[in-house]
């Protein structure tokens, strides 16, 4: 079989050293916006209260948006754990989905300054969806290209990654139904339910695993 390495000159180890930069450069940048305003004078425990309320819809935000990007950084290592060789086709959508990766820090930063705005929660559920499609169509493409890795995606695996991207696409789509008809920020606490998703994944991966 023709080395797709050599037919495409990328390397998955350069792959995956380019998601765990971006990776770790979006998840940085999140807590950028964590920060008290320049106006704000703290001169009592009082006035570090009021302070820190003001702060609550950005805390809120960034402790939505890190964990769901951690899960999105561990997902693509187990996807290409076994990958030995990448084609054009794998290269594209990997950084496709780096693309909405990097604009995680704008959506985070417009539900958290403006999270009554029902399109900040748009736009932030879409960036959502997008990555979850992307991660979609990674593991799709891997699953149906053995050639590509040393060990095939096994079918517990290739089916949990489509419970949690179809959960997450779900979710999305109930945070904005939610911020709809209350306020758009509330609608962000349906992301908490990818706690219950992600061991039912595990579960099922396990699973389908051992009945193969």
């Amino acid at each position: 079989m023709k080395d797709l390495a050599k037919t495409t000159g990328f390397s998955p180890h350069r792959i995956e050293a380019l998601n765990d930069g971006i990776y770790a450069v979006a998840m940085t940048l999140l807590v950028i916006e964590l920060k008290f305003p320049q106006q704000v004078e703290i001169q009592s425990a009082e006035s570090f209260a009021r302070a820190m309320l003001h702060l609550s819809p950005k805390l809120f935000s960034w402790a939505i948006s890190f964990p769901v990007l951690a899960l999105f950084w561990i997902a693509h290592h187990r996807m290409f754990n076994h990958v030995r060789h990448v084609d054009g086709r794998l290269v594209g959508l990997n950084v496709l989905q780096l693309a909405f990766v990097s604009l995680m820090p704008f959506c985070t930063m417009l539900i958290g300054e403006y999270g009554g705005a029902l399109l900040s929660q748009i736009f932030y559920s879409s960036n959502m969806v997008l990555l979850a499609m992307c991660s979609l169509l990674i593991a799709d493409y891997i699953h149906r290209h053995p050639e590509l890795s040393s060990v095939p995606m096994s079918r517990g695996a290739y089916r949990g990654a489509l419970l949690r991207n179809f959960a997450l696409m779900a979710i999305s789509i109930v945070a904005v139904i939610v911020g709809f008809f209350t306020v758009p920020v509330i609608g962000n606490a349906a992301y908490a339910l990818m706690a219950i998703v992600m061991p039912l994944s595990r579960r099922l991966e396990k699973r389908l695993d051992r009945t193969r």
